[in-house]
Parts: C-alpha cells; sequence; structure tokens
C-alpha cells in the first residue's frame, strides 16, 4: 500500500498446513493475490484457547484514522504461539 499501511486477509482456518499450503497454491495465481504471490503467512493455532486477548481490532477500510491511533501490529494482527 501506498500510505505505508498493510492490507491482511484472514482466507480460512485450516485443520492441517497441508491444507492451509494446498489452498495457498490455488489462490496464488487469482485477482487480488497474484500482486503479492509471497505474501502468505501459515500460523498455527492452539484449538479452545484464546489467541486475541488485546482488545478489538479496528480495521480501517481506507477511511483517514485519528492522529493518535494505535497502528497496532505490522505483520500479522494474531500473535504467534
Amino acid at each position: 500500500q501506498s500510505d505505508g499501511e498493510e492490507s491482511v486477509k484472514l482466507i480460512d482456518v485450516y485443520s492441517s498446513r497441508d491444507a492451509a499450503e494446498k489452498t495457498v497454491e490455488r489462490l496464488k495465481e487469482k485477482p487480488g493475490f497474484c500482486e503479492v504471490p509471497k505474501g502468505f503467512s501459515i500460523d498455527p493455532y492452539r484449538l479452545d484457547q484464546d489467541s486475541w486477548d488485546g482488545g478489538f481490532l479496528t480495521v480501517n477500510h481506507g477511511k483517514p484514522r485519528a492522529p493518535n491511533a494505535r497502528k497496532g501490529p505490522k505483520k500479522s494482527p494474531y500473535p504467534k504461539r
């Protein structure tokens, strides 16, 4: 993005890394994804356990944000375990 902000798309949650990798292969040539073919990230999560307890994440779809608004994490809105 030109304004220094990052666009994040959560595609889905998969039961295995293999299933997630197959989805990446299927989507990486499609519009919306082919512009950044190395932009995919697969992150493991534990089931039945909170992964984000830092409050709501504000997604700003191209609207200006308040000057004092917290930008949040750079890479992913979800902490790695």
